[in-house]
């Protein structure tokens, strides 16, 4: 834990009771805790502040406050205490009882609940013992509980000889609970026995309320009555009051800081020891008029930055290296110079009421010191620059509205007390005018002076004691027409700088100006001029930021600019000054910018405000002292700064404090989480909360994050605590964020959140498989369907088919057989050609009935079945009367499936061209041919016979059918007189797609 500095401790609280202002800053129910009245701070490991107040438990991240009250689970509003056991579970006192919390639970489940004895007991103090048992005190005359580590629930302690009102606990090292009651003090040791104090020195019979185990193992009783120490931890040595220098001799409150300094709560303020090895640490108190904000100081804590924190109206937070802070009543008022005498005395020009004078600060005030100008003096000098100087002589020069007035030698400021004017240097001794706006002293005991006025009073002048002659510089000297020094500076080769009034920055060398302007990259009106330990020249202006010349003595000096952009909080830089460790101080409207300067850049920017004690109002005025203390003046008082080197310490860890997913809050620990895993969500706004446990004085942390999956950089440092994504494409990604603290040191662990976002319903795998898996079902069960469908469809036509074959054929069969037995009986008479005609008309329904029986078998819907039909049926009609048949088809190397219909379409109207061939066209030869010509099947029929006119002959009933059975089928069916003589009959039937492959031949169908 960084301490505080034992030079800063006695250079800031020198005196008792001074009236200086300590770097205090208040939080109250307006920063959002809970209660203006604070009965216990406490620092957890994690770095969290704690306040117990009387309207619930605040926690505090450096940023904000989280409060618990009785609706989060707490037994009681009014808390009263608070540990941070060792299992990483916190115990809480209220006066309705204890809870112990776990932070990493959710709702009101977070506490559990313990009753302290019958309920009324009024519990006021926990402590946990080295065996993990908790320890609780009562206030109502209840006594002592005590819960074992494997108890489930307090239980008395019985301690017949102890006050039952017991208002401070302890358990030392030993073991040893300590305990402090209305009438002294008692101590308890590991083996049950008690042992009583009450008659010691200091402690008889007082009413004890707090005690403390010094890292010496000494304890420290603070009672109503003072504050003693016991050097063995079980003799009192010695008792301290008010006579040694505590404000109040009622003690509240006792700290050991981690610098070995005791901080003592009182009635009446606070106190700090201060090393005294003869005699012991003595006290100087602090009260209202160093900035607390309340007469009593409770409650004390030091945060691991090194701050202290008070409970007063509020927590005040005292800094660390923070800024003292001088007003009115140490004898400063507004600020027109700093100074260092040859003395190494710190001493300011003061512009007051009753007219100017000097201040010398004494180490606790600033006393004034009047030299014995004249009453109608009208003001001293109101350049930026100095208004008063101690040259190298001793003697002093002083600015004023009526001439330069110089003092005889004096080694101290108050040898300026009553002195009258050596010399009073005025136009009439050669000066362009009587007003003198700056005066500086160089290195080689000259006086430059700038003076401002109307009518040609606008002027440089030098005053060199080598010659004792003063000389006026003009536009010969290389300077424009008003040449108005606002500011002078010398670097380390002996030049002077002179910033100008008008515009322009001058270099004097060799006995001429050189001006640079804006060609140079001099712009804006220059407020001040600085040149550094390292030699280089800064340049403040009032609208540019500031200017860096790292070689000031070059030919061609180049001038950088450095603003906002570059880190710096203000672009109004009115003032300059170094510590001993060369860390530059920027003093601005806003505060102070405090970087070390880098090649090419200012390096990391630390800001100081009135947070961290900074005076109030817009800087005017940075200077260093002999001591190394930096000092700033403002409108209303004057700051002091004791430097100190900072320890090498990375930012604090980063916890991820809060995440939600379109609006809604994810579970997280109270605390926070270093590490977030598992979270899955769809397509949603994502919000990431997380903070750094940092209270550094002008050390506000800030923040980079990056996230992976998308990001392949760190983003720019940035102060915003929350982070949102709005639309992140699904995929997984790793969010990570760090700290940066103002020395640019990274924390050494990001804090990280993994999580995946989920693909829309309709793209995530599951979904696109269960599709996949319906379209299979799908497509599977209509396949099933339409085979079932087919095999059903096979089954009724192959029933059909036996059926007609089995039944109606047989019959048909049996009628042609009995009419022609019948037909022979009769003779030739006119019965027997009824009974021939009846037989004939049941062969007809014989072939008919097996075309038919041939057309609805399944086992035929091939074309092969229907070329191997076609072909015998022209056979046996055209060999039965003597008819030459020439049969081709090209089709014999494969096999196309061809449906009932089609198939019983194409077969009559082929049986229809075969008959009508055979019986009306005469021939003796006929040619078939059956061809596939692209998607279409083609049936040619031709024979030598007569022919006949298709123009003049009707269509009988055969024709007519063939047309009717080729539109069924989308087919094309014409007749036309064949090459020579006789017909030609020509079918074109459209290809269906490929469905099937039958015995390894080529695919398709017929329709």
């Amino acid at each position: 834990m960084v301490k505080f500095r034992d030079s800063l401790l006695l250079a800031v609280f020198a005196g008792s009771l001074c009236a200086s202002r300590l770097p205090i800053r208040t939080y109250t129910t307006a920063d959002g805790l809970a209660s203006d009245r604070i009965f216990c701070i406490h620092q957890d490991a994690h770095g969290f502040l704690w306040f117990c107040t009387a309207e619930g438990l605040s926690r505090f991240d450096g940023y904000s406050f989280t409060n618990y009250h009785t609706g989060d689970g707490l037994p009681g509003n009014v808390v009263r205490n608070l540990i941070e056991g060792r299992t990483g579970m916190y115990w809480i006192v209220t006066t309705d009882g204890v809870a112990r919390f776990d932070p990493r639970g959710t709702g009101t489940a977070r506490f559990r609940k313990y009753a302290i004895g019958d309920g009324h007991a009024g519990p006021s103090a926990v402590r946990e013992d080295r065996e993990g048992g908790i320890w609780c005190s009562s206030t109502n005359s209840q006594g002592i509980f005590y819960l074992g580590p494997r108890d489930s629930a307090f239980h008395h302690v019985e301690l017949p000889a102890v006050n039952p009102i017991v208002s401070a606990l302890l358990i030392d090292r030993r073991g040893a609970v300590w305990m402090g009651t209305a009438d002294g003090l008692y101590r308890r040791d590991p083996d049950g026995s008690v042992h009583s104090y009450n008659d010691a020195p200091g402690l008889q019979h007082a009413d004890i309320m707090a005690i403390l185990e010094d890292r010496a193992g000494r304890l420290w009783v603070g009672s109503r009555t003072g504050l003693v120490r016991m050097n063995d931890g079980l003799t009192p040595s010695r008792r301290y009051d008010t006579a040694d220098g505590l404000p109040s001799a009622r003690i509240e409150s006792l700290l050991e800081a981690s610098d070995g300094t005791l901080w003592v709560g009182t009635a009446d303020g606070l106190a700090q020891s201060t090393p005294a090895p003869l005699t012991g640490p003595e006290f100087r108190g602090f009260s209202t008029a160093q900035g607390l904000t309340t007469k009593g100081v409770g409650a004390t804590e030091e945060d691991r930055d090194g701050n202290l924190w008070m409970a007063g109206t509020g927590a005040m937070k005292l800094a660390r290296n923070g800024f003292t802070t001088y007003t009115e009543a140490d004898g400063v008022s507004w600020v027109q110079a700093l100074m260092l005498s040859k003395k190494g005395e710190v001493c300011a020009l003061f512009r007051q009421k009753d007219g100017e004078h000097i201040g010398r600060f004494d180490g606790t005030r600033f006393q004034d010191v009047r030299p014995a100008w004249p009453h109608d003096l009208t003001y001293l000098g109101w350049g930026r620059g100095d208004q008063i100087v101690q040259d190298r002589t001793g003697e002093w020069w002083l600015a004023t509205g009526q001439g330069l007035y110089r003092f005889a030698s004096t080694e101290s400021v108050t040898g300026l007390a009553g002195a009258v004017p050596k010399a009073v240097y005025t136009q009439r001794d050669g000066l362009p005018g009587d007003e003198i706006f700056t005066v500086f002293g160089d290195s080689r005991d000259r006086i430059w002076i700038g003076t401002i006025g109307l009518e040609k009073k606008d002027g440089m002048a030098m005053w060199d004691r080598a010659t004792g002659k003063l000389r006026v510089f003009s536009e010969a000297d290389g300077l424009p027409v008003k040449p108005v020094p606002s500011v002078f500076a010398e670097d380390r080769g002996g030049d002077i700088w002179a910033a100008l009034y008008h515009g322009g920055l001058a270099r004097y060398r060799d006995g001429r100006f050189t001006v640079y302007g804006e060609r140079e990259g001099v712009a804006g009106f220059i407020q001040t001029l600085f040149v550094d330990s390292a030699g280089r020249l800064w340049v403040g202006t009032s609208a540019k930021g500031l200017l860096r010349v790292d070689d000031p003595a070059a030919e061609r000096p180049r001038f950088a600019q450095y603003g906002i952009a570059q880190g710096l909080s203000s672009s109004d830089v009115i003032d300059f000054t170094e510590d001993r460790w060369g860390r530059i101080y920027a003093a601005n409207g806003r505060g102070i910018d405090r970087f070390t300067p880098q090649a090419g850049g200012l390096g990391r920017v630390q800001r100081f405000t009135t947070a961290d004690g900074v005076t109030g109002g817009a800087l005017d005025q940075a200077f260093r002292d002999g001591r190394g203390n930096l000092w700033f003046s403002g409108q209303l008082g004057l700051s002091r700064l004791v430097p100190a080197q900072d320890a090498p310490r990375p930012p604090p860890p980063v916890l991820v404090t809060g995440l939600s997913v379109g609006g809604v809050a994810q579970a997280l620990s109270d605390l926070g989480q270093s590490t977030v895993t598992g979270l899955r969500f769809p397509e949603r706004p994502l919000r990431v909360d997380y903070v750094g446990l940092g209270f550094q004085p002008g050390g506000a942390l800030r923040y980079q994050y990056m996230l992976e999956g998308a990001d392949r950089e760190w983003s720019a440092p940035t102060d915003q605590r929350s982070v949102i994504y709005a639309a992140l494409a699904p995929g997984g990604y790793r969010f990570r964020v760090r700290a940066v603290a103002a020395d640019g040191a990274l924390s050494t662990q990001p804090a990280a959140v993994e999580f995946r976002v989920l693909p829309p319903v309709w793209r995530s795998w599951w979904f696109v498989l269960l599709c996949g898996a319906c379209a299979g079902s799908l497509v599977y069960g209509l396949h099933r369907y339409r085979v079932a469908q087919a095999v059903a469809l096979a089954n009724v036509r192959t029933r059909i088919a036996t059926d007609l074959h089995d039944d109606i054929g047989a019959s048909l069969s049996q009628i042609a057989v009995l009419s022609e037995v019948a037909r022979r009986g009769a003779g030739n008479g006119q019965n027997g050609a009824r009974l021939a005609e009846i037989a004939g008309i049941s062969r007809e329904l014989i072939d008919s009935m097996s075309d038919i029986v041939w057309a609805i078998n399944p086992d035929h819907d091939h074309l092969s079945n229907l070329i191997y039909r076609m072909r015998r049926f022209a056979t046996d009609l055209l060999g039965g009367q003597g008819i030459a048949l020439q049969f081709r088809s090209s089709l014999a190397d494969g096999d196309l499936r061809i449906g009932a219909h089609t198939r019983r379409q194409i077969y009559l109207i082929f049986k229809e061209a075969v008959h009508n061939a055979a019986r009306h066209s005469g021939a003796r030869r006929v040619a078939i041919g059956l061809d596939r010509e692209g998607d279409w099947l083609v049936l040619r029929l031709a024979d030598d016979g007569c022919g006949f006119d298709t123009a003049a002959v009707s269509e009988g009933h055969g024709l007519a059918s063939m047309r009717r059975r080729a539109a069924s089928l989308g087919a094309q069916v014409e007749w036309q007189p064949a090459a020579g003589r006789g017909t030609e009959v020509r079918m074109r039937v459209r290809l269906e797609p490929p469905l099937a492959l039958l015995r390894g031949g080529r695919t398709g169908s017929f329709r």
